[in-house]
């Protein structure tokens, strides 16, 4: 599949080119990934996912039956990334 683990992953991709997500997070140059969050897809076979891009450009998707599962999910990379971004931070100080 090359850049994209699953074809949700390649089609949520192609619909966060057109700033369709409903939020995101992260930065791969800060913390290594970024984070593009679907609350509601009705046009794939999954209802609720997160596209997750790492710092060497591959793509995975991760689906969820549940927004109450997404939204865990969407936690903890927010406080991944917060987390990293506030290093990111401390190091430009040095």
């Amino acid at each position: 599949m090359g850049k994209f683990d699953s074809k949700l992953a390649e089609a949520l991709y192609d619909l966060s080119l057109d700033s369709s997500q409903d939020d995101e997070c992260g930065d791969v140059s800060v913390c290594g990934f970024w984070a593009a969050r679907f609350d509601t897809l009705e046009c794939l076979e999954t209802e609720h996912a997160i596209l997750i891009e790492d710092e060497q450009g591959f793509v995975s998707a991760e689906s969820f039956d549940s927004l109450d599962d997404l939204e865990t999910r969407w936690n903890e990379l927010l406080e991944a990334s917060a987390d990293d971004s506030d290093s990111a931070d401390d190091s430009e100080q040095l």
